[in-house]
Order: C-alpha cells, then sequence, then structure tokens
C-alpha cells in the first residue's frame, strides 16, 4: 500500500514573526477587497441603471430631445382639449422627414398661439391653411418658446422637413423672453448638419445651463432623466402653482374665499426675490372682487403673476422704451436674422408675420382687475403701431423677408372682438381669432405668389 503523504506543519521560530507587518498585510488586502467590492458595485449599477433607460427607450419612452420638443407620442388633454404629437414630438399629424417630389410644404414656426393653445388642432390657422391649399402646413409651434428656440428648433428638426416656406410667427412676449439669450458666437459657429454632434451640444447649453451631473445624466440616461424632471417638476410655472394650490380638483370654484389668494401667493413663494412689503402693498391694491375673480380662476393667470413680478411686461415688449426692451429686441433680432438665414441655406423662403395681442384691438380687455394687478395697459395700443411693430416691418424690409402684420385686421374685424381670443382673458387664438387669421394669412401668401393645389 502506497505511503500517505505526510502533512508538512511549519511554525515560526523566534523572531521569524512580525505581527505588526502581518497586520498592516492584512489591512491592505481588506481595503483592496472592500475597493474592489465598491467598483463592483458602483459599475453594476451604472449597467443597471443604463439597461433600464434603454428597456425604457424600447418602450417609447422620450428621451433629451424633449429639451426641444414635446413628448413624441403624446396622446393627452389639456383642459379639456386633446393634444396629441407626432413621432417627432410637434403637435402635427405623422410625416416624414423627406419630402415626397413634387409636394410644397410649408413649416409654421412659433409660441403657444401658433401651436394653438386652448383650441382643437383641426381649427388652428396653419390646419386650416392646410385644408385651403392643398398642401402640408407643417405646425412647429410650441408654448413658452422665443426667437431663440425657433432658431435651434429650425436648425434641429425643421430643415429635416426640406419645407419651401418657412413662416416665422412673432408674438408680443418673444421681446420680454428674448432679454437673457443672447447670442453667443461661439455658440452659434458650428456645421449645419442636423446630425453633427455640435448641434446637440448647442442644443443643451443653450437651452439649460446645465450642471456637470445634470448633463452627465440627460447623455447617459436621458429617458430616467426625463422621468425624474416630472416626478419632481423640475420646471415650475408660478400661477399653475397658485392654481393647483387654490383649485386642487382642477375646478373652478366660485364660493372660494376672497382670502385664500393671500394664503395661497405667500405659501407657494411664487418669487422669492419679492419682499414682504411689496407683496403686502400688492395685495392691498385689489378689490375685494378681482380677489374673488382671481380665486374664481375667472381671470387669466398670466396677468396675475406678470402684475407682481413684471409689471412693465407688455409695455417693455411693445414700446421697448427702456434699456430692458433695447435689450430684448437686440437678442430677439439676431435670432431671427440667423434663423432666416438658415432658412435661405436650405433654399427656402423666409416670411415673418406679427400676431396681435388683445390690448391691441379689443377696448373690453383693458379689464379693471387687470389694472388692478399692476399690469401695465395703454389705450394707445388699440389704434397705434408699436414701436415693436414698426421695429419688425423694418426688419424684415433690410433682410428682404415678407412681412405680414395682422393687427389691422384684428382690429377691422366686425363681429365682438371678444370673439378672437379665449374666455377670462387668455390671449390666445379662439376658433373665430384662427379663423380670421387664416383668412389674412392666406391672401398675403397668394399675394406672394403661393397657389392652393388640388390632392
Amino acid at each position: 500500500m502506497a505511503e500517505r503523504p505526510r502533512r508538512i506543519d511549519w511554525y515560526p521560530g523566534p523572531g521569524e514573526l512580525n505581527f505588526s507587518a502581518l497586520v498592516e498585510t492584512l489591512k491592505a488586502r481588506l481595503r483592496s477587497q472592500v475597493l474592489l467590492n465598491a467598483v463592483l458595485v458602483v459599475v453594476a449599477s451604472v449597467l443597471t441603471v443604463v439597461a433600464v433607460d434603454q428597456a425604457l427607450a424600447l418602450m417609447g419612452y422620450a428621451d433629451q430631445w424633449h429639451i426641444l420638443t414635446r413628448e413624441p407620442n403624446l396622446d393627452t388633454f389639456a383642459d379639456g382639449i386633446r393634444v396629441r404629437t407626432n413621432s417627432h414630438g410637434f403637435r402635427y399629424r405623422p410625416i416624414p422627414w423627406v419630402k415626397p417630389d413634387n409636394e410644397t410644404r410649408v413649416l409654421v414656426i412659433g409660441d403657444s398661439l401658433t401651436e394653438g393653445h386652448g383650441v382643437e388642432a383641426e381649427v388652428r390657422f396653419s390646419n386650416l391653411l392646410e385644408d385651403r391649399f392643398g398642401f402640408p402646413f407643417i405646425n412647429f409651434g410650441q408654448g413658452g418658446k422665443e426667437p431663440r428656440w425657433y432658431f435651434l428648433a429650425f436648425d434641429v428638426f425643421g430643415r429635416r422637413y426640406e419645407s419651401d416656406w418657412v413662416l416665422i410667427c412673432f408674438f408680443v412676449n418673444d421681446l420680454f423672453e428674448s432679454l437673457s439669450h443672447s447670442v453667443i458666437p461661439s455658440q452659434v459657429g458650428f456645421e449645419a448638419s442636423v446630425n453633427a454632434a455640435a448641434n446637440v451640444d448647442l442644443l443643451r447649453r443653450q437651452m439649460q445651463a446645465f450642471n456637470p451631473l445634470e448633463l452627465t445624466l440627460r447623455r447617459t440616461v436621458p429617458r430616467i432623466f426625463v422621468l425624474l424632471q416630472k416626478m419632481f417638476g423640475y420646471y415650475v410655472d408660478p400661477w399653475r402653482v397658485i392654481r393647483a394650490r387654490v383649485f386642487p380638483s382642477g375646478a373652478r370654484n366660485d364660493e372660494a374665499p376672497a382670502t385664500e389668494l393671500e394664503k395661497i401667493i405667500r405659501s407657494s413663494k411664487v418669487d422669492p426675490s419679492i419682499s414682504d412689503d411689496h407683496l403686502d402693498t400688492w395685495l392691498a391694491g385689489l378689490s375685494s372682487q378681482t380677489r374673488a375673480l382671481i380665486n374664481a380662476n375667472k381671470v387669466h393667470g398670466s396677468f396675475v403673476t406678470i402684475g407682481l413680478q413684471f409689471p412693465d411686461f407688455w409695455r417693455v415688449s411693445l414700446d421697448i422704451d427702456n434699456e430692458q426692451g433695447e435689450v430684448g429686441w437686440r437678442n430677439a433680432e439676431q435670432w431671427l436674422e440667423m434663423t432666416f438665414d438658415r432658412v435661405r441655406q436650405t433654399d427656402a423662403r423666409p416670411l415673418l408675420a406679427f400676431l396681435p395681442h388683445p390690448t391691441q384691438y379689443d377696448p373690453a380687455f383693458l379689464r379693471p382687475e387687470y389694472i388692478e394687478t399692476g399690469t401695465v395697459l395703454r389705450s394707445e395700443w388699440l389704434t397705434e403701431e408699436s414701436e415693436l411693430q414698426r421695429r419688425l416691418n423694418k426688419l424684415g424690409a433690410r433682410l428682404e423677408v415678407p412681412f405680414l402684420d395682422l393687427t389691422p385686421g384684428f382690429r377691422a374685424y366686425t363681429g365682438a372682438a371678444t370673439e378672437l381670443y379665449l374666455p377670462y382673458g387668455d390671449p390666445h387664438f379662439s376658433p373665430a381669432g384662427n379663423l380670421l387669421a387664416a383668412d389674412l394669412i392666406d391672401k398675403w401668401l397668394q399675394d406672394l405668389g403661393l397657389t392652393p393645389t388640388q390632392r
């Protein structure tokens, strides 16, 4: 029988065992193991999050393109109005990027008036024009946007539609909202290709002042980031905060106590920069009737927040009579000029239209409750041509871009002017306002040589 191998035990002799060295060795190995485990956990977590983001992509969730567009393939209701978007994130029917042979396309760019806030898509002026002319009038409007967005949206998305005509619709608030959107040459000198990474980088830099963590999340897990935005209310509209607290169910409440307004405004902290003294003075200037109207949701929210935060909003935008107005105009002018240049690079023809505010055509809009909130309104705007209109006209003439001011047509309306915009002082076009806008733009386009065709 073979002899079993003997176990050889080794025991250190005197002076051969160094406990300190052994302890340090064990500590070093433990630290290495802990660090390795930590790295593995982090890597596994990152890979899991990225995998979840990719799964969300397969399920059709929106990614970082949502910065410039609405959520793609959206089908929801807003204030009782159905809002549906196509796969590109715009409130328009599905349409391919590539234009079929012998088809004419008109791209219509603007803010919420163009997008059709508060009305069904079928009654918007762009849809009415499409029905009349027989070819696509692609609605490229989006609420809350301004000339900077018009440029970026056209350069990243709009040019891909291969449009023949591009109509920029300018609304009064476009100027005030351009105050902080200056043109930085180094950020707009990128290549024209919409697929270039530089375009996406510019888009991110221009649309938000991202911190490094936010930018990393947008680039690596954009769909998860969009969901986090929705969960934590990344973008906050002060009026929505007030209205949500006064009317938690979303319904109007004619019985809401007048004292509720003060409680809601103070607790919602609409603007931390507003001092208590200023808020006290503002609230003291509101009559009980005006408070009741606000609490009953019968005064448009923009006039509540504008009167409190930016009382000169409309005056600065229309009269351009101070440095604020001049800065806003310079920024808006530069973005418009660059947009027209980009449009011409695609061999399309740029057009410019001015959409009027009710303060420019309806005397009934100068309501006492609006004046009480602090909003500056001038009766001269009802009959005069504002400085903003004059400058837009001159800009069009200088750049050889046809310009249409819809204000005279709205002033000449033979019906009640209140029919042209939405209830409770909401300045967005009603179905009647959209119809009138379509009539005016229709004639103008045909005078420019755009001819209707039969489908």
